[in-house]
């Protein structure tokens, strides 16, 4: 082969690399992100907390740093980042619902059943959810779990305010100051005397039913034990 025709057999394949490299990054370009699991909050607005966007490699993608952009949003729970090659990405949140307060130094922060720090609000006579009580609770960080010693004691609450949204009681307040005696106030005036976490959901269907029972028969407020989960043991105050 002669040296002109070998420098033009390179350079073909030099083209023809390229060429392919090219082809390669058009193809494997997102051309579109999917957000699933929103619903107060707009999907776009998610995509962008991501970074990930349109004519971006997929190659490029940087996951971990992705969710982690998410997590630092305080209204938002990331699930999954999901590529599907060539060119699609399926981004899967959960927007983290406010459940009750904890009071901090005067502060109240509203925190969701994860016990995640959504903001601090101003202190108020009036709170829209329910205050939590005796909880040790050190530091707090905006977009964090609550920073407490006790962690078995902030699972307790966590267990008891997704257990409290199942039900129709309405929930004045939630001492978990003794886990294993854990009480909470409705709105009507009573108070109800859970006793550990274990069979929560039960103990719960139980109050339930023994306060509609007892606004049945004319009574109001009072204290109302199904610690024994047997049964509902009732005494006015």
């Amino acid at each position: 082969m002669s040296r002109a025709r070998k420098t033009i057999t390179i350079i073909s394949l030099v083209i023809l690399i390229f060429a392919l490299v090219f082809v390669v990054y058009k193809l494997f370009q997102v051309r579109k992100v999917t957000v699933t699991g929103c619903e107060a909050i707009a999907p776009q607005e998610v995509a962008e907390i991501t970074g990930i966007e349109n004519g971006q490699s997929v190659f490029l993608i940087d996951t971990e740093a992705a969710i982690e952009a998410l997590n630092n949003d305080p209204r938002l729970k990331p699930l999954d980042i999901v590529i599907t090659y060539p060119d699609r990405v399926t981004v899967s949140v959960e927007e983290r619902k406010e459940t009750a307060y904890v009071e901090k130094d005067g502060v109240l922060l509203a925190i969701d059943g994860e016990c995640h720090v959504m903001r601090a609000v101003n202190n108020t006579s009036e709170p829209l959810y329910p205050r939590v009580f005796g909880l040790k609770m050190d530091t707090f960080d905006i977009g964090k779990r609550l920073g407490v010693g006790d962690t078995f004691q902030l699972d307790v609450l966590s267990r008891t305010l997704v257990g409290m949204a199942d039900t129709g009681i309405g929930l004045y307040g939630i001492d978990v100051a003794w886990p294993a005696n854990i009480v909470v106030q409705t709105k009507d005036g009573y108070t109800v005397e859970l006793g550990d976490d274990t069979r929560l959901n039960e103990k719960l269907s139980m109050a339930q039913k023994a306060i509609i029972e007892l606004e049945s028969r004319g009574f109001s407020g009072g204290v109302l034990d199904v610690s024994s989960v047997t049964k509902a043991y009732y005494r006015e105050k």
